[in-house]
């Protein structure tokens, strides 16, 4: 699938938007929204179904914006770096972080 400048522009300014650190550590007065991430899909099609991988960790799919392949997922408040690191040990994922409170999905 080709995807057009418009598409990789808003990718990117996505991917600037909801990448985290690699380190998935939280800077003093960061905050985050309890109980929820972000995570991107990797870049090849592999037909996999985003809500049936996210129910198969038993996790909540809050939202998928299929042309950015991003997926908005509910987990357990408190366990959400847990989570990032469980989710982006899984070959379909390509990052996952926290959402951050300044960050407005829609």
């Amino acid at each position: 699938m080709k995807l057009s400048s418009l598409s990789l522009i808003i990718l990117f300014f996505a991917l600037v938007m909801f990448t985290g650190c690699t380190d998935n550590s939280v800077s003093s007065g960061e905050e985050i929204v309890p109980g929820e991430l972000l995570a991107t899909l990797e870049d090849s099609e592999t037909g996999v179904d985003p809500a049936e991988l996210i129910q198969s960790f038993e996790l909540e799919l809050l939202e998928y914006f299929q042309y950015v392949r991003i997926l908005h997922i509910g987990v357990p408040e408190g366990e959400e770096y847990k989570w990032i690191e469980v989710l982006e040990s899984h070959p379909e994922i390509k990052h996952a972080s926290p959402v951050r409170n300044n960050v407005t999905l829609r």
